[in-house]
């Protein structure tokens, strides 16, 4: 059970991320795609000694990729937010250890050779994962971390029609790993650590 009169870190994250698709079914898409993102969050400590934590944070949310065919690119951005609940523990001096879940919503675009086009139906406007990740503090304010998150939603789900207009079961495609290196700094803490 978590003190009422725990002890708060506030902190902002930059990270450098690197996106994976699997199972992407007939879909041919650039294996990596690389993004910015920021992150604001709060971890809460049990007891001042910082061993034992839980927190939560929010960061923007960001997936483009692309395919050529038939000499057309199609361009997919997935753009929102995600949410990441988490516990972790401090097993030697200024180094975490955190994994949680994670939660993202987002909106979908669809280009052709640069310009909009109308979005099918199909795509997903959430995905959920497990996250893990590991972060050592280099000066009582500054951290440098890794993180990882393993999504499970496929982010395009639709029926196909056969030859004969029959229905073909259900088409589940594109799922992500994603890659992190951050730079954390603390905004707010009321540990003095």
């Amino acid at each position: 059970m978590l003190s009422t009169t725990g002890n708060a870190q506030v902190y902002i994250d930059g990270a450098w991320e690197y996106s994976a698709f699997t199972n992407e079914g007939d879909f041919t898409f650039d294996p990596i795609q690389n993004n910015f993102r920021f992150t604001i969050g709060c971890i809460i400590y049990q007891k001042e000694d910082g061993f034992f934590h839980t927190g939560a944070d929010m960061t923007n949310f960001s997936r483009v990729f692309t395919r050529q065919l038939d000499g057309d690119e199609y361009r997919y951005l997935f753009r929102g937010l995600s949410f990441n609940l988490f516990a972790g523990i401090e097993p030697i001096k200024n180094l975490k250890l955190e994994g949680g879940v994670a939660m993202a919503f987002y909106g979908t675009r669809f280009e052709k050779n640069g310009e909009q086009e109308r979005l099918g139906d199909g795509f997903r406007s959430f995905d959920y994962g497990l996250t893990g990740r590991t972060f050592y503090y280099i000066i009582p304010s500054l951290a440098i971390g890794l993180s990882s998150t393993r999504w499970f939603n496929p982010m395009l789900s639709y029926t196909p029609i056969g030859d004969f207009g029959e229905f073909l079961p259900e088409q589940r495609w594109i799922e992500a790993i994603t890659y992190n290196l951050f730079l954390r700094y603390q905004v707010g803490n009321s540990m003095k650590r």
